[in-house]
């Protein structure tokens, strides 16, 4: 049976390491992004200086791929919070569909428990159909999409996937008032099926209509303002506030009122705006920046009227909760839902419940 083993690299082997990453690039990446675009992003990520700085400032680990003692692909790691952060896994043409890619992470998967790391991540160009297949079948899925500027013209274009080591905390906020809510069915639809895909995992839920949320104002709002210009953020006012922050990811289920949503998760939106805990000041485009731990929040509704039309910028509650998703530092937004549902005849609304509660099924299985 072939032995793959996995080799640290040292400093003095990195032009080794460069001489090897060349032509893998070239030979995978030329036909999706081009031979301009392949040259510098080698140049910029690959070459033997760039790969010594990443070694030496950034953290990174590389290693080679042996396979019964011979080099045929090398991979790239370094420790991000508490997740670690696949940056290169790469397999010489010749020695692919060998089990050494799964061997990798498994390595990666073992690493993480050992040091206590959560997750596993990774970018992948949006058109790498191969490897966004060869991930998936070891566990990883789509988080998000991703564009990154990395200069001369050129972006990186791609999705974050995450394979999760440590069991999560999804958080479920139930905005729904009604008996019988059709969005209440839809959620139950996801989290019937999250449930059961991913086990190990704890899901958080809150009721807005049973919980203690409502406007903040007078004398409770004077209190949380002084709390937290004194810095008392770990205050019993904002356990809400610590609970959102902590969650891996993030459900909310509101139906579609007056164009956006409940008023009630409005009150919900301002419990747990928290600075120093959902965000922070002082920094980012709009002076202010996330400290969210999610990398996901999935957005439930079901609107009465239609609003995928000609109406749809009427629409406000997927618009309002994406720009929030943005602002709590969540990079990842869903939103799934199903419309008409007061309009249309009772059989097609059915059928567009079910529709819709069976993609929510497939969503969660996934995620």
């Amino acid at each position: 049976m072939p032995v793959i083993q996995m080799v640290e690299v040292f400093p003095e082997q990195v032009d080794e390491l460069a001489a090897l990453a060349k032509p893998i690039w070239t030979d995978h990446f030329t036909p999706i992004i081009g031979a301009e675009q392949t040259a510098y992003m080698i140049e910029k990520f690959q070459s033997a200086p760039a790969m010594r700085a990443q070694m030496a400032n950034e953290g990174y680990h590389y290693y080679f791929f042996l396979y019964d003692g011979q080099k045929a692909g090398y991979t790239g790691i370094r420790r991000d919070g508490d997740s670690l952060f696949l940056s290169k896994i790469y397999v010489e043409k010749s020695f692919r569909h060998k089990g050494i890619a799964s061997h990798g992470i498994a390595f990666m998967t073992d690493l993480c428990r050992r040091e206590g790391l959560r997750k596993i991540w990774l970018t992948v160009n949006k058109h790498n159909d191969g490897s966004i297949a060869c991930y998936r079948s070891r566990g990883f899925t789509v988080a998000y999409p991703l564009v990154t500027d990395i200069g001369n013209g050129f972006v990186m274009d791609d999705y974050v996937m995450e394979k999760w080591v440590a069991p999560r905390t999804l958080l479920y906020v139930d905005t729904c008032l009604r008996t019988g809510s059709r969005t209440r069915e839809l959620a139950d639809a996801f989290l019937n099926a999250y449930r059961k895909a991913h086990p190990q995992d704890t899901v958080d839920v809150v009721r807005l209509a049973e919980a203690d949320i409502h406007c903040i104002r007078g004398e409770e709002l004077e209190r949380r303002e002084a709390l937290k210009s004194q810095g008392k953020i770990d205050a019993p006012e904002f356990a809400e506030a610590r609970r959102f922050a902590a969650a891996d990811g993030i459900v909310v289920a509101a139906p579609m009122w007056e164009l956006s949503f409940p008023a009630i998760l409005k009150a919900y939106i301002e419990t747990v705006s928290v600075p120093g805990i959902t965000f922070r000041y002082g920094e980012g485009d709009t002076g202010c920046i996330g400290c969210c731990k999610a990398s996901r929040l999935l957005y439930l509704t079901t609107r009465g009227g239609l609003y995928t039309g000609a109406a749809s910028g009427l629409e406000l509650g997927e618009k309002e909760m994406k720009a929030l998703s943005q602002f709590f530092g969540i990079p990842g937004f869903d939103c799934l839902f199903a419309e008409g549902t007061d309009l249309l005849p009772p059989e097609e609304v059915a059928e567009r419940m079910e529709q819709a509660k069976s993609a929510a099924a497939q969503m969660a299985r996934v995620w």
